[in-house]
């Protein structure tokens, strides 16, 4: 790891999560869901099965998710689906003190869709939103709309997929990956309240805001290394939302 562990604040119970869906923006489901906590213990790792469509459909929708996924038909058949473990999962979310993403909005739509909530007391971090900021801040507030995919922003944060064994794109290795950098921009001392969503992911600090406190912010800017190396490839489209193209206002 490139940061130092020590640096690290464990005084709180942290949860990383991640879904993955079946890709269609109108008609997608999830297919995997997975949690992890800060001690990197799997609190939950299982495949979906969507039981609103139709088999032939879902093995059509499959075929355009696995090129991102890597997610079969085959290997989610005679699964249950995400409700069917929502007792657990709510049970995990309600005993955390902070819930950690990447993109998170559409995790928590695809949780609430599911009957699984995050109460009022939580504090929730989407970790693309911390490091969409402080770019933005770098580039002396250029690019606010430029979205980065977990990807690039865990190669940044020095995180290697091989070393881990985890793949990216599969829900498991997301969370890990998510989670990783979570830590390394901890360790940075950030002020990450700038990338806290409410209940249902939506951001609490807006452009206004965080132009309102440019001087205080650009602080800890300053102390990362350059964002620039996140412009040299394009994010698709799975990493950069979870399947789905949120609302404008979402994405301000």
């Amino acid at each position: 790891m490139r940061f130092t562990k020590k640096k690290i604040d464990y005084r709180n119970r942290i949860v990383a999560l991640d879904i993955e869906a079946t890709g269609d923006r109108c008609n997608s489901d999830v297919i995997q869901f997975s949690m992890i906590n800060e001690n990197r213990k799997q609190l939950f790792n299982v495949y979906t099965c969507p039981m609103r469509f139709p088999i032939a459909y879902l093995k059509r929708l499959m075929k355009k998710s696995f090129k991102v996924n890597h997610i079969t038909y085959e290997k989610i058949a005679g699964r249950k689906p995400l409700f069917f473990y929502k007792n657990s999962i709510q049970k995990y979310l309600n005993n955390a003190d902070i819930i950690v993403g990447f993109s998170i909005y559409n995790d928590i739509r695809w949780l609430n869709k599911n009957g699984i909530h995050i109460a009022n007391n939580k504090t929730i971090i989407d970790v693309q939103r911390v490091i969409k900021v402080y770019s933005y801040l770098q580039k002396n507030q250029s690019d606010w709309d430029k979205l980065y995919s977990l990807e690039k922003c865990a190669e940044y944060c020095g995180f290697s997929p091989e070393k881990n064994k985890l793949p990216l794109h599969n829900s498991l290795g997301d969370a890990e990956a998510t989670l990783y950098c979570y830590e390394y921009l901890q360790s940075r001392k950030l002020d990450l309240s700038v990338g806290r969503t409410d209940t249902e992911g939506k951001p609490l600090m807006r452009k206004a805001d965080i132009d309102n406190n440019m001087e205080f912010l650009k602080r800890y800017s300053n102390v990362l290394k350059d964002f620039s190396c996140l412009d040299q490839v394009e994010p698709a489209l799975n990493d950069l939302l979870d399947n789905e193209v949120p609302d404008l206002e979402f994405a301000l």
